[in-house]
């Protein structure tokens, strides 16, 4: 596997220099894993050399020192190698990002649930110092999936399988790593519910074989459609994954009532031929009422999601959906976070970094959390599963920017979502065009108008009651205590 991703480098353009480097981090990983063997009978340094290669080609996480830290990223954890060691041998970015990922020891926790929240708890404070670290634990989680057969156990293979689940494919969504979480959830599902895993991937292969020639014959009219207006697309026949199948099922009844069961990808040169393209579509097939399009361009969704949908009556009243964007969209779409890097080369890791604090939701969130200032692992643990893990609502304010929040989240989370100062004189809110307390608790689909008093300074304590999230907890207790020391909050524009 080494030398598959040696190719790929040198196919890839790393310098002389990086890969060096990354030979360097190989043959040190060996020398510490040398004799150690997984459950499968192979040799453990197969294991990172995987976790790199699929860094590399499924997350695409490109730098040198990610790549290095994906093969370092057990020495600590398993190994006598200390963060020093790995400073001194590599530099401090490569034993960050390996720390980072790093599960904590030698502690004396009262039981295994203690240990696990705190790991958890560990990574995500991690991630507000190196986004990188979740994609590289992202990529080991990955690996262990795709050989969890091999684990020895049943139980234990069903415990990793929850928490890849219940944790780790949320956490690949927020960072945008979609192909990643597909593939996560699949591979958990098969675990922990085998027998309906296998009848809903019989029943979509089934689907498919039926309406094959139909697919085919929509993929070819739309290409040839496009392409006689001139618009030159790369353009491809998905189908959603088995694990949001069967979720989605649990509210519909049939697979033929997804609307988004099958979709076409369609990825073109430049935003306005998004555009073209919906109208040339929608001029070939009836087009769904207006709620199910979609349009992520203008809006994109908080995890920088972009793309135009909509879903139409393909054939013999079946529903397809397409999925328009533009080749860099495309990309930020599959990959998310992990292609900032290639995308923006002019810019440090420490730019990056400050750049997704302040203009993504999830590591917004998570610096909101951290900021609330909790001692003890369960309170943030509580505190991010409520935010981050759960279900969420997609709200949109009235100017259409859409919004993630946690279900259960109220107006007045929306509001200090928004800024501070709007939460701190929210007072009511104008939701889908009806008056309702900042209390009212949002639903998917909400459009809110939040109401202000120019005159009223912050929320009372009482406000803390009602709001779920990190950022309205922290700005509602910050707000109090300036009022507590009569100290006035700069408006800011």
């Amino acid at each position: 596997m080494f030398e598959l991703l040696l190719r790929e480098l040198l196919k890839g353009g790393f310098t002389e220099s990086d890969i060096e480097l990354i030979k360097k981090a190989h043959d040190y990983a060996c020398l510490k894993h040398a004799g150690i063997f997984r459950d499968s009978g192979e040799p453990y340094i197969t294991h990172p050399e995987h976790v790199a290669y699929i860094l590399y080609s499924d997350l695409h996480l490109r730098d040198v020192n990610s790549l290095c830290a994906a093969l370092l990223h057990d020495t600590i954890e398993d190994t006598d190698t200390t963060y020093e060691d790995l400073v001194n041998l590599f530099n401090k970015d490569i034993a960050n990002l390996v720390l980072g990922v790093t599960n904590i020891k030698n502690i004396n926790f009262a039981n295994k649930t203690e240990k696990e929240i705190a790991n958890i708890v560990s990574l995500l404070k991690a991630a507000m110092r190196d986004y990188r670290v979740i994609s590289i634990r992202v990529a080991d989680r990955l690996h262990n999936m795709l050989t969890i057969s091999t684990k020895k156990g049943p139980a234990k293979r069903k415990a990793k399988s929850i928490e890849t689940l219940q944790v780790i494919a949320p956490i690949a969504d927020k960072i945008g790593a979609y192909e990643a979480k597909r593939k996560l959830e699949d591979l958990a599902f098969e675990q922990i519910s085998p027998r309906k895993f296998a009848f809903m991937k019989d029943q979509l292969e089934q689907y498919e074989l039926r309406h094959l020639q139909e697919l085919e014959d929509i993929f070819t009219t739309v290409n040839t459609d496009l392409s006689k207006n001139g618009i030159y697309t790369d353009m491809r026949i998905r189908y959603k994954n088995i694990y949001a199948i069967c979720k989605e099922l649990k509210r519909k009844q049939k697979l033929a009532s997804i609307h988004d069961l099958i979709f076409y990808q369609v990825e073109t040169e430049n935003t306005e031929d998004c555009y073209k393209a919906l109208m040339l579509i929608h001029q070939r097939y009836k087009a769904l009422n207006a709620g199910f399009f979609r349009d992520y361009i203008s809006s994109a969704k908080p995890n920088g999601y972009q793309a135009l949908h909509t879903t139409v009556n393909g054939f013999t009243n079946h529903l397809v959906q397409f999925q328009i964007c533009t080749k860099k969209m495309a990309l930020l779409n599959k990959y998310g976070f992990a292609v900032l890097k290639d995308l923006y080369k002019n810019k440090t890791q420490e730019e990056i970094q400050a750049y997704l604090i302040q203009n993504d939701s999830f590591m917004r969130s998570l610096d909101d959390i951290d900021r609330l200032h909790l001692s003890k692992n369960e309170e943030l643990y509580k505190q991010f599963s409520d935010e981050i893990f759960k279900e969420q609502v997609e709200v949109s304010s009235r100017d259409g920017i859409l919004y993630n929040l946690p279900k259960g989240a109220t107006v007045l989370d929306f509001a200090y979502k928004i800024h501070s100062e709007i939460g701190d004189k929210a007072t009511k809110a104008i939701v889908n065009n009806k008056e309702v307390p900042i209390t009212y608790v949002l639903k998917n689909g909400d459009n809110v108008r939040v109401l202000v008093d120019e005159n009223q300074i912050c929320q009372n304590e009482d406000a803390l009651n009602y709001v779920v999230t990190g950022t309205a907890k922290r700005a509602i207790k910050e707000s109090l205590s300036r009022k507590e020391k009569g100290i006035t909050k700069t408006r800011t524009k």
